[in-house]
């Protein structure tokens, strides 16, 4: 995968680099584009184009009009944490073709038997960000199309720039079912990285992060039937810090009574503090606690 240096700070130089941006109306107020050269990239069957992100072609302004819109940009963070652009894109592609593609990938048909309808919001810069580690290549490759640079401002780390990684690609993007269920979860998933952004700062810093976290956050219901958000963040948290910690009969037993409705999970690990944490895992070092975790439940 190809991902270019961060570009840290938006400024005039990397604005042109650009043909256009997708703005996210939900996200900005109409005072900031209603004058622009614009068209929404709301699927054909949508019902209302004003949920949809706008495309903005930068060769319709002037020179002067497009510099301003770091105006633009800088006034709307006044007052606003999300990003005045969702995406920054290089396309040398034709503007209807662009809009055409655009609008396509809006809407992901999941795998077969059920063959679900979702919308894919690959323009929200929390979005895009995991579709990098998620997609394959291939997949990316359909994703992006005529695009051959996409460039983002991620909440932790500020500009970044995808590049793509070989010819353009035409075909519809088909997720497995795998990677559906992860999309299913994205939103669990960025609320978590939210949350341990306050709470769990190191965890932060962890290499692969986001896939670890998204298969312990998915395994939380598959395997231990956790349904509440916050027990599944707690069992998260534990795994990420403690891996394979949960085989441990303590936390088997405080699962159990979970499962069974007696108690949330967060409120049955709240007497754990890492130096118990240490010794459950330590413990599974040991002979007999590992025949104990490895046996049927």
């Amino acid at each position: 995968m190809s991902l270019a240096a961060e570009m840290q700070d938006l400024d005039h130089r990397r604005l042109l680099a650009h043909d256009y941006a997708l703005i996210n109306p939900l996200q900005v107020d109409s005072q900031f584009w209603q004058d622009l050269p614009i068209e929404s990239v709301a699927p054909e069957e949508a019902k209302d184009a004003g949920l949809y992100p706008l495309l903005l072609q930068f060769s319709r302004l002037p020179h002067d009009e497009r510099i301003d819109l770091l105006d633009r940009d800088g006034a709307h963070r006044r007052h606003s944490r999300k990003p005045f652009f969702s995406a920054l894109l290089r396309a040398p592609v034709p503007w209807k073709e662009l809009v055409v593609h655009l609008r396509r990938q809006m809407v992901l048909r999941g795998p077969p038997p059920a063959r679900e309808q979702a919308l894919l919001r690959y323009y929200d810069p929390v979005v895009f960000r995991h579709l990098l580690w998620l997609l394959n290549q291939k997949q990316r490759l359909a994703l992006l199309g005529g695009i051959t640079h996409w460039s983002w401002c991620d909440p932790q780390h500020g500009w970044q720039q995808y590049l793509r990684e070989g010819a353009q690609g035409s075909m519809r993007m088909t997720p497995t079912l795998e990677q559906w269920d992860t999309l299913k979860r994205l939103g669990l998933l960025n609320r978590s990285l939210s949350t341990w952004a306050r709470s769990e700062p190191d965890l932060l810093g962890q290499a692969d992060l986001w896939r670890r976290a998204d298969a312990v956050l998915g395994e939380s219901l598959t395997l231990h039937r956790l349904q509440d958000e916050v027990d599944r963040r707690q069992y998260a948290t534990l795994e990420l810090r403690y891996p394979g910690v949960h085989r441990h009969p303590d936390l088997l037993e405080r699962l159990s009574r979970a499962q069974s409705g007696a108690i949330s999970y967060s409120e049955a690990c709240r007497d754990l503090d890492s130096a118990r944490l240490r010794c459950l895992a330590a413990e599974l070092e040991t002979p007999s606690v590992a025949m104990e975790a490895r046996r049927p439940q």
